[in-house]
């Protein structure tokens, strides 16, 4: 069995469900996964004691899930996991491709993923209920565009190769041009639409930077947060578009675990996954 500790500090999109998407009927039985946080804080004490606990706790793997993995705390924390010897993969966003070279001459594997946006983190805007609903697009969108998929048959690649005792990390970059030529769906519109979705999610990312870290006039950054949040949430309507032009044709792909971890796969509603 691979034992593999999940490390979440501050978040993202793909942080939430991520343990979720190797177990989605809590049935396999090739591996266990641990899940170490800190909430919305990315340093002090609680990740303290939780590295603690990590580093005591006898594993195979190690992911890192955060945001800007280029951050001095989490460049520390990167080190203080290589320093364990275990295998490391760092999950996380577009200011990470800052590092991506340094992280892979350290052979940390990395997966960017440059759709999964900063939230408008503005007192005058963001509040539990816009956090939660920005979630929920986005995880929605990265469900919807493949996104998803594709973290979940790169890091099931890497359990395979771990359980033959090969160490194979993934060095890739998730953006426009990845699915471009790695089009998630056999319809050609399906596909213009997520690459369109997903271009809108980048450019979430980019005005929200803008409207926490470059804008002081609070008028102006509480509009373009908002702007920002309303974008994304048209994205996450294109992806219910998607959805149903596949269905209409009884085309959705569909691709369930095995309990052994294998991955099925099935594309009309009614037939048995294989």
């Amino acid at each position: 069995m691979i034992k593999i500790a999940v490390v979440k500090i501050g978040n993202i999109g793909v942080a939430p469900l991520f343990e979720f998407l190797f177990d989605e009927r809590a049935e396999r039985v090739n591996f266990n996964i641990r899940v170490f946080g800190s909430g919305s804080k990315m340093s002090g004490e609680s990740l303290d004691a939780n590295i603690n606990d990590l580093v005591k706790w006898e594993h195979d793997l190690t992911i890192l899930i955060t945001p800007n993995a280029s951050l001095q705390h989490c460049i520390n924390l990167i080190e203080t996991l290589r320093e364990t010897k275990i295998p490391l993969i760092v999950i996380s966003d577009s200011p990470s491709l800052k590092v991506v070279d340094d992280l892979k001459n350290k052979n940390v594997g990395y997966i960017i993923v440059t759709a999964d946006p900063m939230i408008g983190a503005r007192r005058e805007f963001l509040d539990p209920t816009e956090m939660t609903v920005f979630n929920a697009d986005i995880i929605k969108l990265l469900a919807g565009t493949g996104v998803f998929r594709y973290i979940v048959k790169i890091i099931d690649g890497v359990i395979e190769k771990l359980e033959k005792g090969v160490v194979d990390l993934p060095f890739i970059i998730i953006d426009s041009s990845f699915l471009l030529e790695n089009p998630p769906f056999n319809n050609s519109y399906a596909n213009a639409k997520a690459v369109a979705a997903f271009k809108m999610a980048e450019l979430v990312g980019k005005i929200n930077h803008e409207a926490c870290f470059k804008i002081q006039n609070w008028e102006k950054y509480t509009i373009l947060t908002a702007a920002a949040h309303e974008l994304l949430s048209a994205a996450a309507k294109l992806i219910n578009e998607l959805r149903d032009m596949l269905k209409s044709a009884d085309i959705l792909l569909r691709e369930p675990h095995d309990a052994d971890g294998r991955l099925l796969s099935k594309t009309k509603l009614l037939e048995k996954p294989e």
